[in-house]
């Protein structure tokens, strides 16, 4: 009786034994730089919601987890500055996930959640009409006047000046290609149209080339883009 005990006990070690060493064979590493809108490194707090959750502080802005094979959402924090990203890890490897903190904003609109009643219920519905009536008048005149506009704007020639704006030449894309590297492959929209005296539609234009070139990829963070070197 005692034997049989014995073996069982072992076949068990061994069972959670073998499904450990499964998980860990499965498992993945994903890691990372916490930045703030300047691209400065950021000293924040991170964790995902793995079983347990797993949380960290990010030393010089670095952070890294290993997990199991699954998707998770990957949070980072420090004062009102946060960021929140998806992550599917589907194979086993290393995975690089960069986080951006923003402000944190309140979406909500206090106008939209108060029941406001300017004119009294017997009022608003007296003057609807004439709401609807003055709309429909504020639209005409503004398609007259964008019509009439458009109309004009295809009379006029485009002028030699426009036509070399909208050029792209291949020494400009190697130069922006260059600028972006010295900045360790990361620089918002906004820096690199300071480094080059162009307008915003010609900095555009070259980001948009070398995107669909597949050298660079735009991230879309508060009102501007950072731009990141694909390697």
């Amino acid at each position: 009786m005692v034997d049989k005990l014995t073996r069982s006990g072992k076949v068990i070690v061994y069972l959670l034994l073998f499904l450990f060493l499964t998980t860990f064979a499965s498992a993945a590493t994903i890691y990372g730089t916490v930045y703030d809108l300047e691209l400065s490194k950021l000293k924040a707090i991170v964790e995902i919601n793995t079983q347990p959750q797993q949380k960290m502080l990010s030393v010089d802005g670095v952070y890294t987890f290993n997990v199991p094979l699954g998707n998770y959402i990957i949070k980072s924090y420090v004062g009102e500055l946060v960021a929140e990203e998806n992550v599917s890890i589907v194979n086993e490897g290393d995975y690089i996930l960069d986080l951006f903190l923003f402000p944190e904003t309140d979406e909500s609109d206090p106008l939209n959640d108060a029941d406001f009643n300017f004119f009294g219920e017997n009022n608003g519905k007296s003057l609807a009409w004439l709401w609807t009536l003055t709309g429909v008048f504020v639209l005409a005149v503004a398609g007259v006047l964008v019509y009439l506009f458009l109309g004009k704007r295809k009379k006029e020639p485009v002028h030699a000046e426009l036509k070399e704006e909208l050029k792209v030449e291949d020494p400009l894309l190697k130069q922006v290609l260059e600028e972006i590297r010295k900045e360790n492959g990361r620089i918002t929209q906004k820096d690199l149209r300071r480094k080059f005296p162009m307008s915003e539609a010609k900095i555009s234009l070259v980001l948009t080339e070398l995107e669909h070139k597949g050298q660079i990829e735009k991230v879309k963070k508060g009102r501007g883009n950072v731009i990141l070197l694909k390697k």
